[in-house]
């Protein structure tokens, strides 16, 4: 009888211990999926504009397609190049500005969606190209026509002032929400000077201490401080020929960049190069190999490391039509170099899923 009255008391204090664990389990935060493909698997994704996330028929086709493919991420803008926020932000500057175009209705349910999918979210802020803050002058970058009356200043319409601390804090406040919101990752993108078309015409109107290199390298360290706090990885994109020669004139160089950030995308889109590049006759025509050469220098400069590296591969077309063949020859090019991580853009985004899909798999409505 004893013994039987032990074996109870155990009994009862194993299955209070028990109700314990999962009573503490159960007031824990939900398992986050994304957050298991952060750690663990290589990230292959598709751009997403706002408009399209906000759509609830696009989201439920690309959730059956990206679940039906080795894709598991989606970058989303959060601000487009013309300053136009995807969700009502309460962040100041943005509400004094009129920013907030609520493109998508419920962020948060946005993200808990892809979330239950297993599927890593990026949020994606144009920083120093921003039509709507560049109205309010005091924020715009100012230039002079060389042409004109030295002292006639004019300012931007696009692009706002990268010496403006007040930009940046604005761009970084941006982020912080978005984290709050629930996004996995900060994509910073451009995070460069405007590449003047006619440089013996247009100059900036000042010339501070700090070269356009320092202050672009500089707004970056300051970004990945202000981040490191809420645990966020941060990664930012730039030119592609930035891998392989100077920074262009527009401040971004690759080696002082990608010691700053998490992940680093050089957009290496085969039709923004010209003939006679990586000694290619036609690099647009020839996706393989343009990606291999400016991957191999990228590469290079990071001393044989490939973690960092996420380039941006090209799912449109411009002179040279681009489908299955061309996409299928970019991916393998990556994984030629060693790259398993690679992000796909499409303006409008509408992708080649072909290129993706299971054979057994068929589709009716062609791209999505």
């Amino acid at each position: 009888m004893k013994q039987k009255i032990i074996i109870i008391i155990a009994l009862l204090i194993f299955s209070f211990n028990l109700g314990a664990i999962a009573s503490e389990f159960n007031n824990n935060q939900p398992l986050n999926t994304s957050n298991i493909l952060k750690k663990k698997a290589p990230i292959k994704g598709v751009y997403l504009t706002g408009w399209v996330a906000g759509s609830n028929k696009r989201v439920n086709e690309l959730l059956t397609l990206i679940n039906n493919t080795e894709l598991n991420a989606v970058v989303i803008d959060i601000k487009d190049v013309n300053g136009n926020l995807s969700y009502n932000s309460k962040v100041d500057l943005a509400k004094q500005i009129d920013a907030n175009i609520s493109k998508i209705k419920n962020i948060e349910e946005l993200l808990e969606t892809f979330n239950d999918n297993g599927i890593y979210t990026i949020a994606r802020i144009p920083v120093f190209k921003d039509r709507r803050l560049a109205k309010e002058k005091k924020y715009a970058l100012k230039f002079y026509d060389k042409n004109e009356d030295r002292y006639k200043i004019l300012s931007s319409i696009k692009w706002v002032n990268p010496y403006s601390k007040k930009v940046w804090d604005y761009n970084l406040d941006l982020a912080i929400e978005a984290v709050n919101k629930g996004f996995d990752e900060i994509q910073f993108d451009y995070i460069r000077f405007p590449s003047f078309v006619n440089l013996s015409r247009y100059d900036l109107a000042v010339a501070p201490a700090n070269s356009k290199i320092d202050i672009i390298t500089q707004f970056v360290g300051y970004a990945k401080e202000r981040l490191n706090q809420y645990g966020t990885p941060i990664s930012i994109d730039v030119f592609g020929l930035t891998t392989s020669i100077n920074d262009l004139g527009i401040g971004q160089n690759f080696d002082l960049l990608s010691k700053r950030v998490d992940y680093i995308s050089p957009m290496v889109y085969p039709s923004h190069y010209g003939a006679g590049v990586y000694g290619l006759r036609s690099p647009e025509e020839d996706p393989y190999n343009t990606i291999l050469k400016s991957m191999q220098h990228a590469k290079n400069r990071l001393n044989g490391k490939t973690d960092k590296l996420r380039p941006w591969l090209q799912d449109f077309s411009l002179r040279h039509r681009y489908g299955v063949k061309e996409i299928k020859e970019q991916i393998q090019a990556a994984n030629k170099i060693g790259l398993d991580s690679w992000l796909l853009w499409n303006p409008r985004s509408r992708y080649t899923w072909q290129a993706f899909l299971d054979n057994n798999m068929i589709i009716n409505e062609g791209n999505s």
